[in-house]
């Protein structure tokens, strides 16, 4: 692309072909190689030699003739078979950007030709690196397969080249072959869940990739899961994916671990649970320092508001239950539980706790699983409830938290996100004919404010 740099004189500049910088004097009369633009000179008439000339030295102009202009005859296709014709110049343009270490290619149609050139020299070079941004191929990406399997590509980026599930399913079947690309990215294709599906069965032969974005495409909840999924089963495996299947700041997927626990440790927790209410299916152990280290915070925050309260400090730590629809698991495994999610309640917008597993699905009693999450929470000194008051956004003054009756049982409300860190996510129903009755109409009137 030819680009223009703008010197001091602001009509002295001008840019060339590589990127360089020509100065130009800010006076044309002042260099006799430039040509005042009031000389009437016809640029169009000026033939710059190239690479692709004859070599044969060009004849004198003839002086221009006052008869009748001689008609301009076409090239007869027959009497030029015998001519040799030069190579393509876009094929040696591309044979020697393949001889970088690091190919790159823009805002182009890749023809069928074009590519399998590219594919030819991946083998042959020591190119780690194929770009393609915003390009078109015609009519696919097929060529490059074959190339790709015997490359020593480290990096390969497709965005915005319209690939779609056809494009991606030829690579994901480079991908399986186990090469070692170690970043593939695939922004704003349009894949939809079959190519999702495509790089999940791939993943699965896969030790040597690091890094897969896929942002800006069709994924759904079906296909991101499995995704993440193969991520979590590989601490060396990144995978960027769109909100809410993604993280989008600091990158703190790398570090959260997901373990589900074994037939024994399962037990010991579910008789922790003591709700024979419930049917468990099977309970997972999440880990996510950035959520540690906010509970941490939130603790220290908490017991500093009591020390200026002049109260005695009291975190208040208790085991608590929430219960989730499983299309929302991911979002809270990454990201915590977050309050300005919440639609509100008996007690305003905080986030709302049970004392049991039942007591948290009883809200979900449709005989078919949800995710109970099992958490600590910070309830420090909590203000019985004596109304109910919908207009709440925060603590009551002087207190940390609510307690009060929820549907089925008593449960406690906090308003800070810091509060809470979820550490089990346990798989289970409760049966519509095991759901507990809801508690009788509270005496606590309605409020507010």
């Amino acid at each position: 692309r030819a680009s223009s740099h703008l010197s001091p004189d602001r009509h002295s500049f001008s840019g060339n072909n590589d990127g360089s910088v020509m100065s130009l004097p800010a006076d044309p009369a002042a260099d006799p190689g430039i040509i005042p633009p009031d000389s009437g000179f016809n640029v169009t008439q000026v033939h710059a030699p190239s690479s692709f000339d004859s070599g044969v030295p060009e004849s004198q102009p003839t002086p221009m003739s006052t008869d009748e202009p001689e008609t301009v005859k076409s090239a007869d296709p027959d009497a030029m078979q015998g001519i040799d014709k030069p190579a393509a110049p876009e094929l040696d343009l591309i044979a020697a950007e393949m001889a970088k270490p690091s190919a790159s290619f823009a805002d182009r149609v890749v023809t069928h030709d074009e590519l399998v050139s590219v594919a030819a020299a991946l083998p042959q070079n020591n190119c780690e690196a194929l770009i393609f941004k915003s390009c078109a191929f015609s009519p696919n990406i097929d060529p490059l397969l074959e190339g790709l399997k015997s490359s020593k590509l480290r990096v390969l980026r497709m965005d915005t080249c319209d690939l779609r599930n056809e494009g991606v399913a030829v690579l994901a079947k480079f991908v399986a072959t186990n090469p070692p690309l170690q970043e593939l990215s695939l922004i704003k294709n349009g894949i939809t869940n079959d190519g999702g599906m495509a790089l999940v069965a791939a993943l699965a032969t896969n030790t040597s990739l690091t890094a897969l974005c896929l942002l800006d495409n069709a994924i759904t909840e079906e296909v991101a899961y499995p995704l993440r999924q193969a991520e979590l089963a590989r601490p060396a495996l990144k995978i960027r994916m769109d909100p809410p299947f993604g993280i989008q700041y600091l990158d703190m997927t790398r570090y959260l671990q997901c373990r589900e626990l074994g037939p024994a440790e399962r037990a010991s927790l579910i008789q922790t649970l003591n709700d024979p209410l419930c049917r468990y299916f099977s309970v997972q152990q999440l880990t996510n320092p950035r959520q540690q280290a906010e509970f941490a915070f939130g603790r220290e925050y908490l017991l500093l508001q009591q020390l200026m309260r002049g109260v005695r400090l009291e975190a208040g730590e208790k085991i608590l239950y929430r219960a989730i629809e499983p299309k929302d698991f991911l979002e809270v495994a990454e990201n915590g539980i977050d309050v300005r999610k919440e639609r509100g309640g008996r007690y305003g917008r905080g986030l709302y706790f049970a004392t049991s597993p039942a007591g948290a699905l009883v809200y979900f009693a449709c005989d078919q699983p949800m995710v109970v999450l099992r958490c600590r929470v910070l309830v420090g000194h909590s203000r019985a409830a004596q109304r109910a008051d919908i207009s709440l956004f925060h603590e009551p003054a002087g207190f940390d938290s609510i307690f009060g009756p929820m549907r089925t049982e008593d449960g406690y409300v906090v308003y800070s996100n810091n509060r809470v860190l979820v550490e089990h996510a346990i798989v289970a129903e409760l049966p519509q004919a095991n759901a507990p009755k809801d508690l009788p109409p509270s005496a606590l009137p309605m409020s507010t404010r």
